[in-house]
C-alpha cells in the first residue's frame, strides 16, 4: 500500500476485487468445519486501515438488516441445514432474558421470518420460564425448555432435534444444556463464560498474517495491535499498573505505525473486558496515567459487565478511528454473516461519542445501510468468523 496517502482501504478494496478468485480460494483453505453458523462483526474504518474491532456469535440485529440481506440470509441458512443436518426436523432457538426488550423481540420476529423459510419447525425457547404477557403482545411467543433426560422438551412433548443458541452464556451453561445428545449451535464452549475476546484477535491476527505474507499486504491494514492483563479488580484498585504500563507501550507501538504512514491523528486504545458484550466494561484512553487516575465512578462501571459478572481480565487493544458518518454522528458498520458468508451490513452510529470511541454505549443507535458491502468489509468479517473456528478455549464443568 501506499505510504503517502491515507487511502490504504480503497487500494485494498482494488486489490481484493481484481484478485477475487484468489483470494476466495485462500478463506477457503482456511474454513473449519467448526465455522459459526452465524455471526455478526463490527468493522471500523479509518481509511489509512480498515478491521474487525469485535466478533459476536449471538447476533441480535437481523431487525435492522434491509430486504434483500433477509433474503440472503434465507438463503445460507437453507444451504447451511441442507449440508449439515439433512434429516432435522425441529429446531429449537434459545433466547436471552430480554423479553421485554422490544429491540430483541423485533430481532426475534426477523430470525424467525428467516428460519421459517428453511423448511424446520422452529421454537424459541427459555431456559427461565414461558413469554412474557409483553413479549407475546409484541407477537413474540418464547416456550419453556426443560430438561429431559440428555435432551429438550418444549410444550406437549414437542423435542427438538437440533438447538441454536441465542443466547451467550455470559454467566454460566445451564444444566438443561449440558451433555445433549443432540447438537447445540454454537459449541457451548463460545458462551461468554469461557470465551476470551484476546484468543479471537490473536487467532485473527495469525490468519492475517498468513493471507499478507502470500500477498504482500501490511498486516496493520487489515489487524489491530493488543495485549492483554489478569487478575485486575477496578473496585480495589489491582492490576491497574500493568493495564497503565500495556497502554503506554501500545500507544508507543501504534505511533510508530502512524509516523511510517504519515498519519497525524492521536494514538488512542480501548481497555475492554476480556469476555462479555452490549459495549459493557469499556473505556477509551491515551496514556496509562489516565488508567492510574481513574476516577470511582468509572472503576464501578467497569467493575462488572452483564450478567452482574466481576470483570477481572482485560484487554488492551489499538483503536481505530472512524470515517463512516450517519447524518453528522460517527458511526460503525456492522456485518452480519450466515454459513461465513456475509449477507449484508447496517450501522450503528452515537449522538454523544468522538471519532475514537466506542460508539456501543449510551446514545447508540442504528441505522439501514443504503451502501454495497465493500470488498474489504466482506473480506474482514469472513476473516473474523472463520477465525473463530482456530479459538483455544478452555472449558471445563462439573
Amino acid at each position: 500500500m501506499n505510504k503517502e496517502s491515507n487511502n490504504a482501504v480503497l487500494e485494498l478494496n482494488n486489490f481484493l476485487s481484481q484478485n477475487n478468485k484468489k483470494v476466495n480460494d485462500w478463506l477457503d483453505s482456511k474454513t473449519l468445519e467448526t465455522t459459526p453458523v452465524y455471526s455478526s462483526v463490527d468493522i471500523r474504518n479509518a481509511g489509512f486501515k480498515i478491521a474487525p474491532v469485535d466478533t459476536n456469535l449471538f447476533p441480535s440485529g437481523f431487525n435492522n438488516l434491509g430486504v434483500d440481506s433477509i433474503g440472503l440470509a434465507i438463503q445460507y441458512f437453507n444451504v447451511f441445514f441442507k449440508k449439515h443436518f439433512p434429516e432435522v426436523k425441529r429446531l429449537a432457538v434459545v433466547v436471552e432474558a430480554f423479553t421485554r426488550n422490544a429491540n430483541y423481540l423485533d430481532h426475534l420476529k426477523v430470525l424467525l421470518k428467516i428460519l421459517n423459510n428453511t423448511g424446520l419447525e422452529i421454537k424459541f425457547v427459555s431456559l427461565h420460564g414461558e413469554s412474557s404477557d409483553y413479549a407475546k403482545d409484541m407477537g413474540v411467543e418464547i416456550f419453556q425448555a426443560k430438561r429431559s433426560g440428555r435432551t429438550l422438551t418444549v410444550s406437549k412433548n414437542w423435542i427438538p432435534e437440533l438447538v441454536l443458541l441465542n443466547n451467550d452464556l455470559t454467566e454460566e451453561v445451564p444444566n438443561e444444556l449440558m451433555d445433549l445428545t443432540i447438537p447445540v449451535l454454537p459449541d457451548i464452549k463460545y458462551g461468554w463464560h469461557s470465551r476470551k475476546k484476546s484468543c479471537h484477535y490473536y487467532e485473527y491476527n495469525e490468519l492475517v498474517k498468513q493471507f499478507c505474507q502470500e500477498f504482500s499486504i501490511d498486516p496493520w491494514i487489515i489487524s489491530t495491535y493488543f495485549t492483554q492483563c489478569e487478575n485486575v479488580s477496578f473496585k480495589m484498585k489491582e492490576g491497574l499498573e500493568c493495564i497503565a504500563h500495556n497502554v503506554d507501550k501500545l500507544v508507543v507501538k501504534i505511533q510508530q505505525k502512524y509516523n511510517e504512514y504519515h498519519i497525524k491523528e492521536e494514538p488512542v486504545v480501548f481497555i475492554k473486558a476480556n469476555n462479555g458484550t452490549f459495549g459493557r466494561g469499556i473505556i477509551s484512553v491515551r496514556n496509562g496515567e489516565e488508567i492510574l487516575n481513574i476516577n470511582k465512578k468509572l472503576r464501578n462501571s467497569l467493575d462488572v459487565i452483564k450478567g452482574s459478572v466481576t470483570n477481572s481480565q482485560v484487554v488492551i487493544q489499538e483503536s481505530i478511528s472512524t470515517i463512516e458518518m450517519i447524518e453528522n454522528y460517527h458511526a460503525e458498520n456492522i456485518i452480519y454473516m450466515v454459513d461465513r458468508k456475509a449477507v449484508g451490513k447496517f450501522a450503528r452510529y452515537n449522538i454523544h461519542k468522538g471519532v475514537s470511541h466506542n460508539l456501543n454505549s449510551r446514545g447508540m443507535f442504528f441505522a439501514p445501510s443504503s451502501m454495497a458491502m465493500m470488498p474489504s468489509e466482506v473480506f474482514t468479517s469472513t476473516l473474523a468468523t472463520i477465525a473463530v473456528a482456530y479459538e483455544n478455549i478452555e472449558y471445563t464443568h462439573e
